[in-house]
């Protein structure tokens, strides 16, 4: 009996002292998209401003791939030290376990540390293009089914539903072409691979200020702030509104006082001015999330988007 209360002892201590000391080597964060685009940048500025509080280096590794869920899965799969955290976006979590099977449960499989970003969504065209309305495509689709073509960065992407609403609102017929991450979608738009593009106004706006593309029709529920005059997707007659969010999460099971001081640094950082000034530079919502908060988002995401899609065609029981 003495033996065991001593070895239950000395267990109790090693695992305490071991959170005490949390963290004493870097930290890596999975990324769940390609590098340059806004969930990429947006998040390594998170990362930065966390690591001050830390005391440690968060090393940042992209995985993109499968809508997210490549990176994604691998945080779920990870050691739950709390030295292997990442993304859990919105699309992730709520959007693509509806379309396909993923390695992980959305739900379950994670311990949320924070959200904190909101997406703008909406849809537009290169300069050159002939289409200078959203009825101007519209019109031209409805008497040529078939033959348009839009860039998306994944199927199982907001943008790609906003799209797929289009049509299936105005009875039209087009096509999603997929490139691995939102600037090589927006550049295959702006070269005219494509006809249309869909995006979020990080990598968008740029784009449209610049004189390179117009946008068409917006997917939230809000117009654009920096482009008041382009109409919703409700006011185009379709009675839809599309967003998403970014958030960073745990795999399930890492340690409370590890959570805890995870969930405390990665907050703190979201009153970091830089940070804020970086969000809104990438035309982001800034958008605090706690983590019961942020999986109340998902929870309701998978249900609302789940009845969406089945009505879209697309949820995963449908396929043959």
């Amino acid at each position: 009996m003495l033996i065991m209360l001593l070895a239950f002892s000395s267990i109790t201590v090693w695992t305490g002292s071991s959170s005490a000391e949390y963290p004493d080597r870097p930290i890596t964060l999975i990324i769940n998209s390609a590098p340059g685009g806004g969930n990429d940048l947006a998040t390594r500025e998170l990362a930065k401003s966390a690591e001050k509080t830390l005391g440690k280096p968060i090393v940042v590794l992209n995985k993109p791939g499968a809508s997210g869920t490549i990176g994604t899965g691998l945080v779920a799969k990870a050691e739950p030290d709390g030295y292997t955290i990442g993304s859990t976006t919105f699309a992730a979590l709520a959007l693509a376990p509806n379309m396909f099977d993923v390695p992980y449960d959305p739900l379950t499989s994670f311990e949320f540390i924070l959200g904190y970003v909101q997406y703008y969504y909406g849809y537009g065209v290169r300069k050159g293009s002939p289409f200078k309305t959203h009825q101007d495509v519209v019109k031209y689709a409805k008497a040529n089914p078939g033959k348009l073509k839009y860039s998306v960065w994944a199927l199982a992407s907001p943008q790609n539903f906003g799209m797929t609403a289009i049509a299936k609102c105005k009875g039209l017929d087009w096509k999603a072409v997929v490139f691995k991450g939102g600037q090589n979608a927006m550049a295959a738009a702006l070269g005219g691979h494509v006809d249309m593009f869909a995006q979020g106004a990080d990598i968008a706006l740029p784009h449209i200020n610049g004189g390179r593309a117009r946008l068409l029709g917006v997917f939230g529920d809000e117009r654009w702030k920096w482009l008041p005059d382009v109409p919703t997707l409700k006011e185009m007659g379709c009675d839809i509104s599309v967003t998403s969010y970014l958030a960073i999460g745990a795999p399930k099971g890492v340690p409370k006082p590890i959570m805890g001081k995870l969930r405390s640094a990665f907050r703190k950082s979201m009153s970091d001015p830089k940070l804020i000034q970086i969000i809104k530079n990438f035309n982001y919502k800034v958008a605090y999330h706690s983590p019961d908060g942020y999986k109340e988002i998902v929870k309701n995401g998978i249900k609302d988007y789940g009845a969406f899609i089945k009505d879209l065609g697309l949820h995963k029981s449908q396929k043959k």
